[in-house]
C-alpha cells in the first residue's frame, strides 16, 4: 500500500531534475510513496509502473525510467545477498519524515559504495529542498563515479568533430545520464566520431532548412539520432539531372516524393484507361 509523503515547492524548480522527462520526474516522486521508511523498494518495474503511472501502459518504459533516474544519481538499483533486485532512493531519510508507526525496512541496504550520497535531491536536514552539493551547472566536469574531471568521451568527440555547429561547454547530471545511455547502445568512440562528422557535413543539420534549426550536442544524445544519422537520414543528396536537391532534404523526403509521384502517374493512367 502506498504511503503519504511530503513534497516541497522547490521540487518543481530543481534544475537537475528538470533535465529529465516530465514523466520521469513524476515517477521519481511516485517512488517515494512506494518505498519503505528507509527508502527501499523491490525493483519490479512492471509492478511499479502500474502503481505509479497506471494509465500510461507502463512496462519496459518504466524500467527505462528507472535506468535514467539511476544514471542521473537519484536512485540506486542493486541486488541483495540472495540475488533479489532492489532499489534505494538516495538521501531518502533527508527528504522524508516517515510516520513513527511505519515498520523498519526488511530489505537489505545497497552496497556501501552506493549508500546515501552527500548530494541532496530534495530537502536537507533543515527541511529545505535544493540541489546537490556539486550543483547542476555545466562545465564543471562529471560527478563522482562519472569519470572524475575528465570530460566524457562523447563530449570530446562532439567538440573535436562538430565543425561550425554549437560547442558543448560541459556536462550536467542529465547530460551524463544521456551519455551513459547512448554509450551503452554504442560504446565505440570511432563510430560516434563518424556520426558527428556525418552530422557536421549535413546541410540540413548545419541550418539549411526552413526553420534554420541546427544540430546540437543535446540533439546528438537523443535516443534515435544515432541510427538516423547512420542510415543517412540527414545526408546531403546527390544531384539529379544536373540540379542539386533542395538544401536540408533527407533521403526519406526524396523517397516519399518518388512514391507520391508514382501514385499520381498511376492514377492518371487509370483515368486514361491505360
Amino acid at each position: 500500500m502506498g504511503k503519504i509523503r511530503s513534497i516541497k515547492p522547490d521540487f518543481f524548480i530543481d534544475e537537475d531534475l528538470a533535465q529529465l522527462e516530465p514523466l520521469d520526474r513524476i515517477a521519481f516522486a511516485g517512488l517515494w510513496t512506494c518505498a519503505d521508511r528507509d527508502g527501499r523498494i523491490e525493483d519490479r518495474p512492471g509492478r511499479l509502473g502500474v502503481q505509479i503511472l497506471p494509465y500510461n501502459g507502463e512496462g519496459r518504459n518504466f524500467d527505462e525510467r528507472l535506468e535514467r533516474l539511476a544514471a542521473a544519481g537519484f536512485i540506486v538499483r542493486y541486488r541483495d545477498s540472495s540475488g533479489h533486485r532492489l532499489l534505494a532512493i538516495k538521501s531518502f531519510s533527508k527528504h522524508q519524515r516517515p510516520h513513527h508507526t511505519e515498520r523498519p525496512s526488511v530489505l537489505e541496504p545497497p552496497p556501501e559504495s552506493h549508500g546515501e550520497a552527500p548530494e541532496d535531491h530534495g530537502e536537507d536536514p533543515e527541511g529545505r529542498e535544493g540541489k546537490g552539493r556539486e550543483g547542476n551547472e555545466e562545465g564543471k566536469g562529471t560527478r563522482k563515479g562519472g569519470g572524475g574531471s575528465a570530460p566524457p568521451v562523447l563530449l570530446t568527440v562532439w567538440n573535436e568533430n562538430r565543425g561550425d555547429l554549437p560547442e558543448a561547454k560541459g556536462v550536467s547530471r542529465a547530460r551524463l545520464a544521456q551519455i551513459r545511455a547512448r554509450l551503452a547502445e554504442e560504446p565505440d568512440p570511432m563510430v560516434w566520431t563518424a556520426i558527428v562528422q556525418r552530422i557536421a557535413a549535413s546541410p540540413f543539420c548545419r541550418g539549411e532548412n526552413d526553420r534554420e534549426w541546427r544540430a546540437s550536442f543535446d540533439w546528438l544524445l537523443k535516443p534515435d539520432t544515432r541510427l538516423r544519422a547512420l542510415e543517412g537520414k540527414y545526408d546531403a543528396l546527390p544531384k539529379r539531372n544536373g540540379t542539386p536537391h533542395s538544401p536540408g532534404r533527407t533521403v526519406e523526403d526524396y523517397h516519399r516524393e518518388l512514391i507520391e509521384r508514382q501514385e499520381r502517374e498511376s492514377a492518371q493512367r487509370i483515368e486514361r484507361g491505360w
